[in-house]
């Protein structure tokens, strides 16, 4: 199974050779492409179609639903769309940004639609489509409502959807839109939070009931928009997130099973159970391995 990691513009250079190194293909933030020396440092990933998607714009000021920032938004993708390659390509669109106090969501919806069409319409003859992302609370896009009244006003073959776990976790409709959107999902961001704020915490360390997700992210693009927890490596987080979407997390009882020592969950993996402690250390887990579904010690399964 292949998953990537979101490469952000502002990283690291230790990081992002990390990144590139260990993760199978990224996703990366449309301010790459924006200057010469990011659009430089990715062309070997361009090259190598190491790249799957790109995160337009985001935050206030990229807020295409928004009567004060439309038109600067949307002339920025068009800006960023001029220097994409010609390459199969999913972009990654917020239909909205955060309401002010009071503000409907339903008010947004026409600066909303009207610019993501201008935007699609940009892309016939192209190899690219956009994925909108669901929002947290709070924000323009965050109900299933309104992503609905989207995609049926939209109607095109060069729309999708990016289902934000993290997000969707935050507004409590998580399997709403999973069971809404199941046809319209093309790429999915996983991450998790304790459901009070958006932490983007990695997999399965928050409050998310992932043993009801992972048969939906069969063939999808899968990106994961998280730190590694507990300062582990890049490389260690990707064979966490293999593990469990490959139902290898070791279970005892309906939960997932932590070492007490590193406060990661063990994998199984060639007949054995290893973590993260044991496995840089060379040794099998010492101790004994504490019954928990993530951080807070709440259950995982039922």
């Amino acid at each position: 199974m292949k998953i990537g990691i979101t490469l952000p513009r502002a990283v690291e250079n230790a990081i992002f050779t990390d990144i590139i190194t260990h993760s199978p293909h990224v996703e990366v933030e449309a301010a790459w492409f924006l200057d010469r020396e990011g659009r430089e440092k990715i062309e070997p990933l361009l090259a190598n179609n190491k790249i799957v998607s790109v995160h337009l714009p985001l935050g206030e000021s990229a807020d295409i639903s928004s009567p004060a920032t439309k038109k600067k938004a949307t002339d920025t993708i068009k800006k960023i769309l001029d220097r994409l390659p010609d390459k199969k390509l999913k972009l990654i669109l917020h239909p909205g940004d955060t309401l002010k106090k009071g503000e409907r969501e339903e008010e947004r919806a026409s600066l909303s639609l009207s610019s993501i069409r201008e935007i699609i319409s940009l892309l016939s003859g192209t190899p690219w489509e956009i994925s909108l992302e669901n929002m947290p609370p709070g924000y323009v896009g965050s109900s299933p409502n309104f992503l609905r009244f989207l995609f049926k006003e939209l109607d095109s073959k060069k729309i999708g959807m990016c289902l934000d776990t993290g997000h969707g976790n935050l507004s409590g409709t998580l399997f709403q839109l999973i069971e809404a959107f199941a046809d319209k999902i093309v790429t999915f961001h996983l991450h998790d939070n304790d459901r009070l704020g958006d932490k983007h915490l990695q997999m399965p360390y928050g409050t998310i009931d992932w043993e009801r997700i992972i048969p939906h992210t069969t063939s999808k693009n899968i990106i994961l928009e998280s730190p590694p927890w507990g300062k582990a490596s890049i490389s260690w987080m990707l064979k966490e997130a293999v593990a469990l979407l490959e139902g290898r997390m070791a279970k005892q009882e309906g939960y997932y099973l932590c070492c007490p020592h590193c406060k990661h969950f063990l994998i199984e993996e060639e007949g054995k159970r290893t973590c993260y402690c044991a496995a840089r250390q060379g040794n099998m887990p010492t101790g004994t391995a504490i019954k928990t579904g993530n951080g807070l010690g709440k259950p995982r399964l039922k």
